[in-house]
């Protein structure tokens, strides 16, 4: 049997089927191994170049932070920018759906929303947050 909406609750496959919800439950995890999980937020997808190019950039970091004997890090200030969208996403709980213990877990991406934005910038160190500045 292939789930061909992997978004529907156990009480919907009860109702659909016409058996109970213990019934389904057992199904579904004693006998074909599912779980319930929600999609992981990724900001965008990167190219095996640019995941490449991430982890040449932090070994050589890490590589300067240790010739400072742990001195680069903890010194410095850094500070991050987004535009923020002012809608709804889906929550966790919206996008949960079915799979067998063997598949990968279900990704989203950051959708595009409507036009109303609001940046937030923020500043840290090494301690954690020093400011966080949102701008309507």
């Amino acid at each position: 049997m292939v789930m061909q909406d992997r978004r529907l609750t156990v009480k919907q496959i009860a109702a659909n089927a016409d058996i109970s919800v213990g019934s389904v439950y057992t199904i579904l995890h004693d006998d074909l191994k599912m779980r319930k999980v929600y999609a992981r937020r990724v900001p965008r997808t990167l190219t095996d170049e640019n995941e490449a190019s991430r982890v040449v950039m932090c070994q050589a970091m890490l590589s300067h932070d240790k010739g400072m004997n742990s001195a680069f890090f903890s010194s410095g200030v850094t500070m991050d920018e987004i535009w923020m969208p002012m809608f709804n996403p889906e929550t966790k709980q919206q996008s949960a759906q079915w799979k067998h213990t063997d598949s990968p877990p279900p990704k989203k991406f950051q959708v595009t929303a409507s036009a109303e934005k609001m940046m937030v910038a923020m500043f840290w160190d090494s301690e954690g947050v020093i400011l966080t500045h949102c701008v309507l």
